[in-house]
């Protein structure tokens, strides 16, 4: 079956987020953290949109729930637990300033490991 032009897409945002490293944005007060985030929230997006076309037409691409999977869905459940019920919720949901670490920012990468892995199937991917 050929490859569909949507997957193709998808795969190369996917590769494109491998240059997320060589972003600064020295103006910020954390220049090594602050634009990487934004900018990889911005591509998670985009990412998505393609990804739920994707699927919509072409449902192979539903991710697969592995082991590994399963694991980080309770991960990220536990994280949204300890989040909710923590002494400064603000904080924990959006993280700090410099390291935008909160939950917010997980569940980006919950996202993009969902993708991610039902995206790319083969060992050439």
């Amino acid at each position: 079956m050929k490859e569909p032009i949507l997957a193709k897409i998808v795969k190369w945002i996917l590769y494109s987020a491998a240059l997320m490293p060589l972003i600064i944005f020295k103006e910020f007060i954390s220049p090594f953290h602050f634009g990487k985030v934004i900018v990889f929230r911005s591509v998670v997006y985009v990412l998505a949109l393609f990804y739920i076309l994707l699927i919509w037409k072409y449902r192979e691409y539903l991710p697969k729930i592995t082991r590994i999977t399963w694991t980080f869905i309770f991960f990220a459940a536990a994280f949204t637990i300890t989040t909710v019920t923590s002494i400064i919720p603000y904080s924990s949901f959006w993280g700090s300033l410099e390291r935008m670490g909160g939950m917010f920012t997980f569940w980006h990468y919950f996202i993009f490991f969902i993708i991610l892995t039902a995206v790319f199937k083969t060992e050439k991917d």
